[in-house]
């Protein structure tokens, strides 16, 4: 408290980071197993009959904030910088709210990442690939 004033922050994290994969996948990608990386690939479904609140223009509803930022933030961790270009398209429903859509982030050296999320899919479905030049990392969220 600052001259009488309540001083506060306000911060997103990004829960995902802390899952044990999430350490694993950094060690592989810094032990250089991979190689050069040029490509990350992620799929992100969920079914959001109990979550309406997603899809409420009011609320901050959309899918994209709702599930697709993780898909971002895994790209970018796994390049270790933000993206140049963003290429987007989303279906927008009567709502005015994202319900499903794809992303392309370009990155320096010609890297990229595609990235498709959907919130209305049947089941979860949740993975990540990660192509580089010697190798590749397969990660689905079963296994």
């Amino acid at each position: 408290m600052e001259d009488g004033k309540l001083n506060s922050i306000f911060m997103q994290g990004f829960w995902t980071l802390t899952f044990p994969i999430y350490k694993q996948i950094r060690e592989e990608l810094s032990s250089g197993m991979l190689g050069n990386i040029h490509l990350v690939s992620t799929v992100n479904g969920v079914p959001t009959a109990a979550y309406e609140d997603w899809f409420k223009k009011e609320t901050g509803g959309g899918m994209f904030l709702a599930t697709g930022v993780y898909n971002t933030m895994f790209a970018c961790m796994v390049f270790d910088e933000l993206p140049e270009k963003i290429l987007a398209e989303a279906y927008v429903n009567e709502k005015g709210v994202d319900e499903h859509g794809g992303v392309i982030l370009k990155y320096k050296g010609g890297r990229m990442a595609t990235m498709t999320y959907n919130g209305r899919s049947c089941a979860v479905t949740s993975y990540a690939c990660i192509y580089g030049d010697k190798g590749t990392i397969e990660k689905d969220k079963d296994k």
